[in-house]
């Protein structure tokens, strides 16, 4: 009817081995199915409520599955949409089988694929309540039924024994709405008695009515004993912890409870002793003041000691002319001789002895410049010997957590449940006797076959061997 305004269907042996032919219109059909037309429109204003989105803040919109060839379901929701233009460019079909494929592929832990970007969300929010575990085993509903019928009203039955005690009860949401599958969560709370703990799904639209809403219970025991020994010791109520985890298959399991207290205990410890410390370095400053001091006076008195005062230098006595060189003739009788060739060429001339002089001055002056502008490095002081760490033992408060772990019972009511042990091994013991039964009809029928076989080949040999089998 998408394509067609009528078209006719056949159903063969509907009923009572009677075949059903009808032609339809598709206004018909669409008056027929006008409620689905209805609940598929409404789909959009629960998934934007639930984004906390609005119209304006979608950009495009695109259609997959099956339904999305229907003229009405398309003018209903583009009605709804404000006459928005719908996006119809992927096949409706393969999409949804495609991104489960792919979704799969994610998933799986037999092989490693790369990642598609999809993220698998939970709609429907999950709580736990937590109330006090009763202490018989009755009440717990240990002799109950296999599928735990009346242990509600076991347990009922015992509170309205207890109702004179404070009734202890907790309630939270741990896994909200449309949030994300593999995930864990705790919670905690300090309690000091064992706990009967229910997973269950909060009240939500979504849903679908007539839905259990109880997943599982679990009964955390050792809360108590544990309780005891704390307050044997003079602490407090222990606080208890319980992890969660959402799989990615959406299933809720409470993965392990633990009990743990805190004391605070004096410890001795080795620390450095800041005022010992700062005594030695005290110390250590004024030796070594000391023994600088001392330095600087041996050095000052041997400098003393090498110099020579001014008063006791004695000039020497500078002889006369005569007592040096007595052979030297005086004035009068230097004889006045010509200089010879020789001598004069080995004599150096006056200008020349100026000019070597000059640079002899000059390279000095340079040296002596160069030596001016060479960094003077300064003398290093010695660095003081480190001091070896002064320890003392010291009382230090610290935080000692004792934690015990506690056991965990679970113990599922309703229809839905995990396969126990028991039933796992009645399903494996049907499961056999349904082979053997398969085995034995093949067998039967085999022989059937076998036998429908050999008469068939004796007939036909009688019928070939007629001529020589009527003679006799």
């Amino acid at each position: 009817l998408s394509a067609n305004s009528e078209t006719s269907f056949f159903i063969e042996g509907l009923y009572a081995d009677k075949d059903m032919s009808l032609r339809i219109t598709r206004a018909k059909f669409e008056e027929i199915a006008s409620d689905l037309f209805v609940r598929a429109a409404a789909q959009i204003d629960n998934v934007l409520s639930r984004a906390g989105l609005t119209l304006d803040d979608i950009h495009e919109i695109e259609l997959v599955g099956g339904g999305m060839r229907v003229p009405k379901i398309q003018e209903v929701l583009k009605e709804k949409l404000g006459g928005r233009e719908l996006g119809m460019h992927i096949n409706s079909d393969e999409s949804m089988a495609l991104g489960a494929a792919f979704h799969g592929a994610n998933v799986s832990t037999a092989f490693r694929v790369r990642h598609v970007g999809m993220t698998d969300v939970n709609p429907f929010p999950i709580g736990v309540e937590l109330a006090d575990l009763p202490k018989t085993e009755e009440a717990r509903g240990k002799l109950a039924s296999l599928f735990g019928l009346g242990k509600k009203a076991v347990v009922e039955e015992e509170k309205e024994k207890a109702s004179e005690d404070e009734e202890w009860t907790k309630k939270a949401t741990v896994f909200k709405s449309f949030g994300k599958l593999g995930v864990k969560k705790t919670i905690a709370f300090t309690h000091d008695t064992d706990v009967h703990c229910a997973v269950r799904y909060d009240e939500d639209d979504l849903l679908p009515i007539g839905t259990e809403h109880t997943i599982a219970n679990y009964e955390i025991s050792g809360i108590e004993t544990f309780a005891k020994e704390m307050d044997e010791k003079q602490l407090g109520k222990p606080k208890v912890t319980m992890q969660f985890e959402l799989s990615g298959s959406g299933i809720c399991t409470l993965l392990r409870a633990e009990a743990a207290v805190e004391e605070m205990v004096e410890v001795e410890e080795e620390q450095i002793d800041e005022d010992a410390m700062a005594v030695a370095e005290e110390e250590q400053k004024v030796q070594l003041e000391k023994e600088a001091a001392e330095k600087k006076a041996n050095e000052t008195e041997a400098e003393g000691e090498a110099a020579v005062p001014v008063e006791e230098a004695a000039t020497p006595e500078v002889p006369s002319e005569e007592e040096t060189n007595p052979d030297t003739p005086t004035e009068e009788e230097t004889v006045l001789k010509e200089p010879t060739d020789e001598a004069a060429a080995a004599e150096p001339k006056e200008g020349e002895e100026t000019a070597d002089k000059d640079a002899k001055q000059d390279k000095e002056a340079k040296k002596s410049d160069k030596d001016k502008k060479k960094p003077t490095k300064k003398k290093e002081e010695p660095k003081p010997p480190v001091l070896p760490k002064i320890y003392k033992t010291v009382l230090v408060e610290k935080k000692k957590v004792h934690k015990r772990a506690l056991d965990i019972h679970s113990y599922y009511t309703g229809a839905l449940r995990p396969m126990t042990a028991a039933l796992a091994d009645e399903s494996r013991a049907k499961l056999a006797n349904l082979n053997v039964a398969d085995d034995e009809r093949k067998k039967t029928e085999g022989a059937k076959n076998d036998l429908e076989a050999y008469i068939y080949f004796v007939r036909n040999k009688l019928a070939d061997d007629a001529e020589h089998i009527d003679p006799v």
